[in-house]
């Protein structure tokens, strides 16, 4: 595990303006907040002051504390037909929607959620005036890659680039440990064994973040 000073050293690369961009008043609609990592970056939005709406679209309701500026649609996220009318008035969009575990899905179906359902979304985000579409994506993804898994994601990338939103921010995480770890306790071991190799490799070849 990594210690409390690489900790320290890791939070210095995350981009102030980060917080300086919620801090000014913003919209907000989120699909796949009902995942480990949506719904612990929607516990994150909540707390932004700046937020003055968000409106959550998933296949069911969260049962999340209501603050007054939030919304939430049951909808087919595969069909954007279903939520693209509730799409109106909102600056920012966040999407964290993918297959929690791609070996366990065919690859027509992982593409369906992780690049088809995606960039429908998008698509109508930027026809409702969305002007910054953020992303959780993975480490490694190309559009040539040799691995599906990676090629499928370099694939929606460069789709969204095409998409041309004024700002879009795609984020790359190596892997992500959850409190209720899927993969068992050897393998939440060895991928911290990993994550701390990469994160030493990291700081050796640049320190110029990538957000």
């Amino acid at each position: 595990m990594l210690s409390q000073v690489e900790v320290k050293q890791v939070k210095r690369y995350i981009p102030q303006h980060i917080k300086e961009y919620f801090a000014v008043s913003k919209s907000v609609v989120f699909l796949g907040a009902s995942g480990a990592v949506g719904s612990a970056a929607l516990e994150r939005v909540l707390r932004f002051s700046g937020i003055n709406k968000i409106l959550l679209l998933g296949r069911r309701k969260l049962d999340v504390a209501d603050n007054g500026k939030l919304h939430q649609q049951i909808v087919d996220v595969s069909d954007s037909g279903t939520y693209e009318s509730f799409i109106t008035g909102y600056d920012t969009a966040i999407c964290t929607l993918g297959v929690g575990e791609p070996s366990k899905v065919s690859k027509e179906d992982f593409v369906k959620i992780d690049k088809t359902a995606v960039l429908d979304f998008a698509t109508v985000c930027k026809e409702k005036g969305v002007k910054h579409f953020q992303l959780l994506s993975s480490i490694g993804v190309s559009s040539t890659s040799s691995s599906f898994y990676l090629r499928t994601k370099g694939e929606l990338i460069e789709a969204l680039e095409a998409l041309n939103f004024e700002r879009l921010s795609v984020f790359q995480p190596s892997m992500i440990l959850t409190p209720t770890n899927r993969y068992g306790l050897s393998a939440s071991h060895r991928f911290k064994s990993v994550a701390h190799a990469r994160f030493h490799a990291a700081r050796k070849c640049s320190k110029i973040p990538r957000y």
